[in-house]
């Protein structure tokens, strides 16, 4: 490996690993357990649109298609839209967009990894606030950490992955006040709250707010890659200036727009992880030896000085959960996707086997 060909910068530099899979029930990426194609209705427009798709054709540059129907579904005009192959290419395009080398960026932690990836991979700086011991938000400390750091992006995931934790909107509010440039809201997961929370609403209001959002979390599309930014129009023409001309394939532009049609019957599928989620926790909660964080996606994160062999023995009954390693920013911590009440029901029985007497 000519390791001195690499930028300097990016030498020592850790990419972000995807655990290999070896089990049949994999519930480590708050992957959607619902299938668009088992609905007969969806799959015979789908199966319609795809024979219709043209793979010798360049796609759509700004995904037309996809873009008139995600104004309709977050009730925005068109040009406040950007779609992105994935929410992580769109958080790309923001660090290419506007980190010079040195330029300093605040996130909280533990927080989603691809931010702090984006910008190091620019030479950016990432200044980091720690959540209280509760994995809570210490928004005192956030709020005077952008006040002396005055850095160019803010990031906030809302609700926060890994955590579940949600910042309430006069905390958003607050950060978009007090923040020098620019403030990235995630929010990813945010058809999973059951808190009114969203800042779409109020997005004219702020000019140096960016929103993202994906289609791979409640409507089940993580393999389709397909996610969307939205701020104001003259934001979206900046990030232009990085974007690829042809960034989201027919494919997943076809599949995008079958989905977005049928986002009623799609999105019944959130109401159900809602349940199970508080199903799943009440029950986690009365455990010995085990800390299960109140959470509004569609996942939880649970500690545990037993979370080792908690893992493993998962592992052993064919279920892959997120593991983090001792000295993580989660530390002793395995975070579980919500999805059906029948792998939920296995996840926890297998759980009391190991924390049980």
């Amino acid at each position: 490996m000519k390791l001195e060909w690499l930028r300097q910068d990016i030498q020592n530099f850790l990419p972000y690993k995807v655990a290999p899979i070896t089990v049949d029930t994999v519930i480590n990426a708050n992957e959607s357990s619902q299938n668009i194609w088992d609905f007969p209705e969806i799959k015979a427009h789908l199966l319609e649109a795809l024979a219709n798709t043209k793979p010798q054709t360049y796609p759509k540059p700004f995904a037309d298609g996809v873009r008139k129907l995600l104004a309709e579904y977050i009730k925005l005009p068109e040009d406040w839209i950007m779609v992105g192959n994935g929410g992580d290419e769109l958080l790309n395009f923001v660090a290419q967009a506007f980190i010079n080398p040195g330029d300093k960026v605040l996130i909280h932690t533990p927080t989603f990894d691809i931010y702090e990836l984006g910008v190091t991979g620019m030479g950016g700086l990432v200044y980091k606030v720690p959540d209280k011991a509760d994995y809570s938000h210490d928004f005192p400390s956030f709020i005077r950490a952008i006040k002396e750091q005055q850095p160019k992006i803010v990031y906030v995931c809302n609700p926060n992955n890994p955590t579940g934790a949600l910042w309430s909107k006069e905390e958003v509010r607050e950060i978009l006040k007090v923040a020098p440039q620019i403030v990235v809201l995630d929010e990813a997961y945010m058809e999973f709250s059951q808190e009114p929370v969203s800042m779409v609403g109020e997005l004219k209001d702020y000019p140096n707010l960016f929103i993202l959002r994906t289609l791979s979390k409640a409507f089940g599309l993580a393999g389709a890659r397909v996610g969307y930014i939205l701020s104001q129009p003259e934001n979206i023409e900046l990030l232009g200036k990085v974007k690829a001309p042809y960034n989201v394939n027919n494919f997943s532009q076809t599949i995008a727009q079958v989905a977005l049609e049928h986002q009623d019957t799609i999105l019944q599928y959130v109401e159900l992880v809602k349940g199970e989620r508080e199903r799943l926790y009440a029950a986690l909660k009365e455990l010995p030896r085990v800390t299960v964080y109140p959470s509004q996606t569609n996942f939880l994160l649970l500690t545990s000085p037993v979370y080792n062999e908690i893992y493993e023995a998962l592992l052993k009954a064919g279920i892959l959960v997120k593991y983090y390693r001792p000295g993580s920013s989660v530390g002793e911590g395995l975070r579980i996707t919500v999805t059906t009440p029948e792998v939920n029901d296995l996840v926890l029985a297998t759980i009391k086997e190991v924390v049980q007497p």
